[in-house]
């Protein structure tokens, strides 16, 4: 694996950007594993204030989005150990955006080297929730209802569909706090040990979104 930062940009990464009005360059970054080496393909993650780009080094035409354009972002780590060593972590971001293109990312993390991906992984994912979140309390005002995949957040608090067309539901008031743990996410209840809602994380979109929106009902509390 070989990773490089501060790259220049190749030129159709820096014509997308322009064309999107991406704005400033945040991280210009070159990764690779040796099997996609050899074969000639260096990913190239270029995060800017607006958004991103992603493609191949010799990609003529890269990914380029907005991050005020994205509807769904998902992301999952998965850490793999063999007789208790830890090996590496796979992350995978996957993206929907407002005009129906989709795109996934991923990179493998060994123990000496991070990958790229996880970079635009931690900084996309700020940005993206910085943007959603007050869309998504301005919708809760207005009495609708946002979903995070199952998970549903109302005026009143969240719910979840239940066997037989049944759904359960917790208030705001009592949510204790929302977890990332062995890839799911877990929003406890305050008058409960277990996990109210357990969902795998791939599962469950926006979720730094969500996290926001508990975090703003317990401060109101």
């Amino acid at each position: 694996m070989s990773r490089q930062d501060n790259i220049e940009a190749p030129a159709p990464f820096r014509l997308a950007a322009d064309e999107h009005g991406l704005g400033a360059v945040l991280r210009m970054m070159q990764s690779t594993s040796v099997i996609d080496s050899i074969r000639g393909k260096f990913l190239v993650i270029g995060v800017h204030e607006q958004g991103a780009v992603i493609g191949f080094a010799n990609d003529p035409e890269p990914f380029a989005f907005r991050f005020d354009t994205v509807e769904t972002f998902i992301h999952q780590a998965v850490a793999k150990y063999v007789n208790g060593g830890y090996l590496y972590t796979d992350t995978t971001c996957w993206l929907t955006l407002s005009d129906g293109r989709s795109y996934r990312v991923k990179g493998r993390s060994g123990g000496s080297e991070r990958h790229i991906v996880e970079d635009f992984r931690d900084v996309a994912d700020r940005r993206i929730a910085m943007i959603q979140f007050p869309r998504a309390q301005a919708s809760l005002r207005a009495g609708k209802t946002v979903q995070f995949g199952r998970i549903a957040a109302g005026p009143d608090g969240l719910s979840v569909p239940k066997l037989f067309g049944r759904t359960k539901t917790l208030a705001w008031a009592g949510i204790d706090k929302l977890e990332l743990k062995s890839g799911y996410v877990r929003i406890k209840a305050k008058d409960r040990r277990r996990a109210w809602t357990a969902e795998p994380i791939e599962t469950v979109p926006n979720v730094t979104t969500l996290a926001s929106l508990i975090h703003a009902a317990s401060s109101a509390a």
